[in-house]
């Protein structure tokens, strides 16, 4: 028998979804299921489809929440997803509002960085084959860091000692923070349009993976990779890496290490030059020693009329030879005396102990350099170090100059 009364089709699933919506239990609620590719969807917002062993479910994923994300969901990944059961209208079917989305069995920050390495490293980006080669002897050092951080004191501490004639250019940027990255990219385009850095270090001290995040950037990924100039990316600490790692000509474990990476020891050059000049006096004395000695034994044993005189002329025209090269060979020498002479008084320039010598100090507390009243108080023990001796000393007061 008809009711009068009975719903239309429209009718019963609006019913249904009030009744749903308005049950506390069905809100709040967290799924885990696989992304299927039977209704994998992207418009504004994006429509999907999880399922189980047995079961599907149709969810519907806003704009804004794909936006907030930082991986790329795709068919095949297992997720977790925290949201609420609605109806859909029109279909008459349950459908599932996602308010959170996240990789299930990893962190969010994981799944996008395996996501982003694995696609720059399937164009190349991570190839050693187009990594170029970090100057030997390089005259000017571009540095992308932060103009208060502690790294930027580490690489001119490093370089001032190993290869003081080198010189530091800082083109400071942002190192965390939403900001961070269009600041690096823009502090690596600058450098890269000076063009007098043989060598660029990118890079800050250690923090939190949230921290070192901005190096994890794509576009500043794509930016290294575009530089005209070797990078040596230098994030943190030896444990942590990022994808300015990988993309960069060569990665150090520190700022200090990219220090290192970056310039020679002039110490250990100097020695090698050295050594490089004695063993060439030293071949170049035994070379001669070999043949005077061959053209004695030939003029003993020429039997031919006319072969002593023969050889009595050609030993004239070896004598003169021989001078010529003693002459280039002192005169070689001279100058690359020289050269060393310079070289060490250079280095001679920027010791410490040089510069103690006219007067000056260290202090030192706890077995470390004092390099700022801020780190002294009143009372505390001091060792002060002169190029003769030191003494033990107590602060009785500091004061900080206004302008420094």
């Amino acid at each position: 028998m008809l009711r009068p009364n009975a719903m239309s089709v429209t009718q019963l699933n609006a019913y249904a979804k009030t009744l749903l919506e308005a049950e506390p239990a069905a809100r709040n609620l967290c799924v885990r299921g696989e992304i299927t590719s039977s209704s994998f969807r992207r418009y504004y917002h994006t429509y999907l489809t999880i399922k189980d062993d047995t079961s599907s479910l149709a969810c519907f994923l806003p704009h804004n929440v794909l936006a907030s994300l930082r991986f790329e969901p795709d068919i095949g990944m297992s997720v977790v997803l925290i949201g609420n059961i609605s109806v859909d209208e029109k279909k008459g079917a349950l459908r599932f509002n996602i308010d959170v989305l996240q990789p299930d069995g990893i962190g969010e920050l994981a799944a996008a960085f395996e996501q982003l390495k694995a696609k720059l490293e399937k164009e190349g980006l991570f190839a050693q084959e187009r990594k170029r080669q970090i100057p030997l002897f390089p005259h000017k050092i571009g540095v992308v860091t932060s103009d208060s951080g502690k790294a930027i004191d580490d690489i001119l501490t490093v370089t001032g000692r190993r290869w003081p004639m080198a010189s530091v250019l800082l083109c400071p940027a942002v190192v965390q923070g939403p900001g961070a990255p269009p600041s690096l990219i823009n502090a690596l385009r600058l450098l890269n349009e000076d063009a007098t850095c043989d060598v660029i270090i990118i890079g800050r001290g250690g923090g939190s993976t949230e921290d070192l995040w901005c190096f994890n950037d794509e576009r500043l990924a794509r930016a290294i990779a575009a530089s005209k100039i070797p990078v040596i990316s230098a994030v943190g600490h030896e444990t942590d890496f990022t994808i300015c790692d990988f993309v960069a000509d060569k990665r150090a474990p520190t700022p200090s290490a990219a220090a290192e990476i970056a310039v020679p020891d002039g110490t250990e050059q100097l020695r090698l030059l050295l050594s490089c000049r004695d063993r060439m006096s030293e071949q170049m004395r035994s070379l001669i020693e070999t043949e005077s000695e061959r053209l004695r034994f030939l003029s003993s044993k020429a039997g031919i009329s006319g072969a002593r005189s023969f050889l009595k002329e050609k030993g004239f025209e070896y004598g003169d030879l021989n001078a010529r090269l003693r002459s280039a060979e002192s005169a070689f020498f001279t100058m690359k005396s020289s050269e060393l002479a310079s070289l060490a008084g250079k280095l001679d320039a920027m010791s410490p102990l040089k510069v103690m010598s006219r007067g000056y100090a260290v202090a030192g507390k706890n077995g470390k350099d004092v390099f700022s009243v801020t780190e002294l108080s009143p009372g505390d023990g001091i060792d002060v170090y002169f190029t003769d001796g030191e003494a033990k000393c107590r602060v009785e007061s500091t004061r900080q100059n206004t302008k420094v």
